[in-house]
Order: C-alpha cells, then structure tokens, then sequence
C-alpha cells in the first residue's frame, strides 16, 4: 500500500528546544511539578500536564496541548536535590541542566498540528458513532454481524492510533535524571516525526474509506448496511419542525465531519394532498466542516390542521476515486406542544 502526502498534510516542522532566552518568553503558560506533593498543575487550560512520575531521583512529566496552535511553555520542578540533571525531552537526551534552572523555569515549545485538520476532525467525529454500532451488533448473533464487529473493531484501532499519533506530537514529555545515573524507562506516547505522524492519520482515514466500500458492497441487509456506512461516514443531520409566520415550518441542516466531501438530498414524507415551497433541498460537494442549511413551509391542500410529525431524511452519498458509498440519516420532526398558559 502506497500513502502519498503532499503539503496540505505537513507543514515544517519547528524547532522544539527552546533556550531561556527566547522573545516573548513572559507570555509563556507555566506548568509546575511539586516533587514532594507529587502533583502538576498548569496555569493555563491549554496545557494539560499527567502526574509526575517519580523513581529515585528521577522525574518525568508529560504535557499534551489541548489545541492545534503552537504553545510557549515554562516548566518549573519544585523539590528537585541540589545537583545536575541529564535532560530527555520526547526521548531523545538534550544535554546537562543543574537543578537551580528547573527550579526557577526552563522554556519549550510545544509544535501544533501538522496534518489535515478535517482528517482529525473525521477520526474524532467517528469515534462515538463505530463504538455504539459495534456494542449494539455485539448482542446479534449472525455471522454476518461478527464480521461487521470484527471489522469496526479494528475501525476503532485505526482510528485510537491515528488521534494518538497527533497528541503525540502535540505533546512534549520531559524527564530529569541525576547525571551519571542509568535513565529508567517511563512509558508515554512516543512523538514520531513528521512524516510517520502525517502518515499514521492518513492512513487511518484510507483504511475508514476502504471499509467504508467494503460494507457497501457486501452486507446484504440494507437496513444494516446503512447502519454501519453511516457510523464510519460522520455526518450529522438535524431537523426542526415548528409555526413559522401561522405556516408548519421545516428548517434542515446537514454539516459534514468527514475528511471528503459528501452530496446528497434532503428528503421528507407529508399527508397526501400537502405540498412545500421547498426550492432547495440538493447539496453536492459538500466539503470537511461545511453546513447546508435549508428551510421550507408546508402547504395544506385545505384548512387541514398540521400534520403532527414529518419524517425528515438526508440522502447522502461519499465519494473519493471509484469508491462510492451511500446512506440515509432519517429524523422524525415533531411539532412542539403549545405553550401552557399559567
């Protein structure tokens, strides 16, 4: 299998070691690690530190930015001996600090995101959707269902490993060890480069895209099948039904979480006799966090009273190369009971 990635996946990579002495370093987020408390603590939401590891000596914290910008940082350790320390950040030695610069601050710089953003929106998106379908096939006993499980089963693999490979590099561990001492191994998500990062998310989004043909193709159930298609393609559909201007009134939305984009229509079910004015209820190419939006009345064939539901439906179709997939995300709108009058 070929992965081929272009610029729109990596951009270059900065450099991650900050000195002390960089511009702007009074701006910078501080996270703090209390040695003998054995506790961290950020001053700023967007830095989300684990708790400290200790063995001996030996102190190691991990970092994850909970955005996609670039992050200045200052670490401080409280409690460290009086004494110099060997440096590892994300694994890799960076040389001999004495205690007195972690006690007082040392600056880095945590990267942000350097692939597709709609890629990891697609993966976060579709995480929730496979695991609720995969628990509810679990209890079905078809053979034909073992497959699907087996199948999203490692749909959830593809997609933990692909958001992990961000985190990673969104994320900085550093860990200080007495120096002529013997570094100990302390387990955190390893940060690849850039390359190996860019490729574990895309690749995770091929492989979603290939089950999501290989399902299309072969559940023989189209109630199933439409089922499982829907939870690898994340795409949410919403539908009100309410009294617009004294007329029943239809406002539809459909936005689209997947990395490709999606067409498709909106569809509705009405008594016979009802019409619309619906004039636009088509959307094609519809790309990676983009809404459509569309809003109708229902036209009585008399004084009829108003339907009180409407089966509400978007017909949506994904396509990238020959692979083509489609589904039905069907709401039931239901008009809003009437205001009691106290």
């Amino acid at each position: 299998m070929t992965i081929r990635l272009t610029r729109s996946f990596i951009v270059p990579m900065a450099m991650f070691w900050i000195c002390l002495g960089w511009a702007g370093m009074s701006r910078a987020a501080t996270v703090t690690v209390d040695i003998a408390a054995k506790t961290s603590k950020s001053d700023v939401g967007t830095l989300d530190p684990s708790k400290p590891k200790i063995s001996g000596e030996q102190v190691g914290i991990f970092i994850k930015s909970t955005i996609i910008e670039p992050q200045y940082l200052t670490l401080k350790f409280v409690g460290l001996a009086d004494q110099d320390y060997d440096v590892y950040v994300n694994h890799s030695y960076k040389g001999v600090k004495p205690a007195r610069e972690f006690e007082s601050g040392v600056g880095y710089r945590i990267d942000g995101r350097i692939v597709d953003s709609a890629m990891t929106k697609c993966l976060a998106a579709v995480k929730e959707p496979v695991n609720k379908t995969n628990g509810r096939l679990q209890a079905l006993r078809s053979s034909e269902a073992k497959r699907i499980c087996w199948t999203l089963g490692q749909a959830t693999d593809w997609v933990q490993t692909g958001l992990a490979r961000d985190q990673a590099w969104r994320s900085v561990s550093v860990i200080v060890v007495p120096s002529g001492k013997m570094l100990e191994p302390m387990e955190w998500l390893v940060r690849e480069g850039e390359y190996e990062t860019a490729r574990a998310v895309t690749n995770a989004c091929w492989l979603l895209q290939q089950a999501r043909d290989r399902m299309y193709d072969v559940i023989r159930d189209p109630v199933l099948r439409n089922e499982v298609v829907a939870a690898l393609t994340p795409v949410g559909f919403a539908a009100a039904y309410s009294t617009k201007n004294g007329k029943p009134h239809i406002d539809a939305k459909v936005t689209n979480n997947c990395d490709l984009p999606v067409s498709g229509t909106i569809s509705y079910a009405l008594p016979s006799g009802w019409k619309t004015n619906a004039k636009k209820l088509k959307f094609e190419g519809l790309k990676s966090g983009q809404t459509f939006s569309t809003s109708f009345d229902l036209l009585p064939p008399s004084k009829a009273g108003a339907p009180e539901s409407v089966p509400v439906a978007a017909n949506v179709t994904v396509t990238r190369g020959d692979m083509t997939a489609s589904f039905k995300l069907k709401i039931i709108a239901c008009m809003p009971a009437p205001a009691s009058v106290k």
